[in-house]
């Protein structure tokens, strides 16, 4: 729990599902962190924003002591080795009296149990938990692993899934891969033994509660896919030289952000007369993926994309766009601004540059952040107030004017007077706010227990600021109030406003 007050709108999802393409992302960022093992372990987050502070709400295990007829059975699969067994369940211990006892011991500090204690697992942190590196060197012989993020997770402490490396070899085909140049297949030059753990803590649900294996599975040989670089190469020629022809480049695109800006032209109108290209990143394991650096030139204007070609090579080439941490067009140096438009079917619509990208946005609120410090722009419809209790307090207010005031009265919450201003050629009002010393916590049952549509927050921490915007949409809008707030740390606030001043000066209404 921490520090907090609340502002409350309504969303289906707070936090989408990932993307193949997001996926795809990650995965050709320089930082690859975001593949290992903390991916699977972590207990699910449900991030939840708020007006005064930072809730987590974690979904998982209810803290109760589980009955061992409750506990996870083993279930028979295939096992690719006569001699390997075919699944298994508790693990170190094998049954809950087993587990209290040990638990007890761990909480006397023992050291041969305290080992199953790991505080990290939960909060996403854990990298390597022993328990699960532990269970795959006593328990089924494996030297070395990988965790697989390619497989799917039913949940975040089940089907976490593993391949088994060749000891002391490399990846044939990926030699050179950050993540998996030093993993080897088992099987054969391409396929991998794989596994897959449930882990529990069936005691205790917190950082004190030892963890145990609760079921293991053999799976399917997990297969790694060729690169084709030359295939790869060619395409991005095609793609390029369609560009300068000035006609069927949209043949070469496929999903993630659409057609790319400047397709066939600089936006004083000049045609492209040459490119060049290099490969920046790839080929990344398991399926081949490449990302590209293009430039195309028409006589002194320069503009640069970035580009991934699809596993195995195959046709179409992802543009690099508001998605993705990275920029999406340049011309001569200077950032395109990106059009986020798909906020409330486009009747609100912004341009942000890089390095400002797009976490998540559907028809309940949306939100870009700053690559590197995580700065915010958030915006909401039909806000509404939230008592210390977590629920609604009240109904929603009938303007922007009447949700100010309420704002203003909440405790929590230090405030300026609203101000009268234009935004995007529409009067709203605006306010600083700030968490005020002592702001009361959301209660995480009180959150676990929201529908669906009551899990998207404007949040801010203590130490940061908020400058929130308060608008009255027009008649025919699909929303009636829209709330817009920029975040970020009291140092830095002021610069943060005013790299933010074109992107709010650039609000479109096409409502109405």
């Amino acid at each position: 729990m921490r520090l907090e007050t609340r502002l409350l709108d309504y969303i289906d999802e707070m936090a989408p599902p990932v993307t193949a393409e997001e996926a795809i992302a990650r995965r050709q960022s320089p930082n690859r962190s975001g593949r290992s093992l903390a991916w699977a372990v972590a207990a699910f987050v449900v991030v939840v924003f708020a007006i005064g502070g930072l809730y987590f709400a974690f979904r998982g295990n209810d803290g109760q002591v589980v009955d061992q007829t409750t506990l996870p059975t083993s279930t028979t699969i295939l096992a690719p080795e006569p001699d390997f067994p075919i699944s298994g369940s508790m693990w170190p211990q094998s049954n809950l009296e087993e587990v209290r006892e040990a638990q007890e011991r761990a909480d006397a500090g023992d050291a041969d149990y305290t080992w199953q204690l790991d505080p990290e697992i939960e909060n996403g942190d854990a990298a390597d938990p022993e328990i699960i590196a532990r269970f795959l060197r006593e328990e089924l012989g494996w030297e070395e692993f990988l965790f697989n993020p390619e497989v799917g997770h039913e949940t975040t402490d089940s089907n976490i899934n593993f391949v088994r490396c060749a000891p002391g070899e490399t990846n044939p085909i990926y030699p050179e891969d950050e993540y998996a140049g030093q993993c080897a297949p088992t099987i054969s030059e391409f396929q991998y033994e794989t596994v897959s753990i449930d882990l529990a803590q069936p005691i205790r649900s917190e950082p004190t509660g030892i963890w145990v294996v609760t079921a293991w599975r053999r799976g399917a040989p997990f297969s790694q896919g060729v690169p084709m670089t030359d295939e790869a190469t060619a395409l991005v020629e095609d793609f390029l030289q369609a560009r300068i022809d000035g006609e069927g480049a949209e043949q070469y695109l496929r999903g993630g952000d659409g057609s790319p800006p400047l397709l066939y032209a600089t936006t004083a109108g000049a045609p492209y007369e040459r490119f060049e290209f290099e490969r920046i990143s790839g080929p990344e394991w398991p399926y081949g993926e490449m990302g590209f650096q293009v430039r195309l030139f028409a006589g002194d204007t320069v503009v640069e994309q970035r580009f991934s070609t699809p596993a195995g090579g195959g046709v179409g080439l992802e543009y690099w766009g508001r998605r993705f941490a990275y920029a999406g067009t340049s011309e001569n140096g200077r950032p395109l601004p990106v059009p986020f438009d798909i906020f409330l079917d486009g009747e609100v619509t912004m341009h942000a540059p890089h390095p400002w990208r797009l976490p998540w946005a559907n028809d309940w609120g949306l939100m870009i952040a700053h690559e590197t410090t995580y700065d915010r722009i958030q915006m909401l419809r039909n806000p509404v107030p939230v008592g210390p209790s977590c629920e609604a307090a009240g109904p929603a207010r009938a303007d922007a004017e009447a949700l100010a005031e309420s704002i203003r009265s909440d405790p929590d919450l230090e405030t300026t007077a609203p101000v009268a201003v234009t935004l995007g050629g529409a009067e709203a009002l605006w306010m600083d706010v700030e968490a005020a010393a002592g702001a009361s916590v959301c209660d995480y049952e009180v959150l676990g227990n929201r529908t669906d549509e009551d899990r998207a927050w404007i949040h801010i921490e203590p130490g940061n600021r908020m400058r929130l915007y308060l608008l009255d949409l027009p008649e025919g809008f699909s929303a009636q109030i829209l709330a817009l707030a920029v975040i970020a740390p009291e140092e830095r606030f002021d610069a943060v406003l005013e790299e933010a001043e074109p992107i709010l000066d650039s609000i479109e209404f096409n409502g109405g």
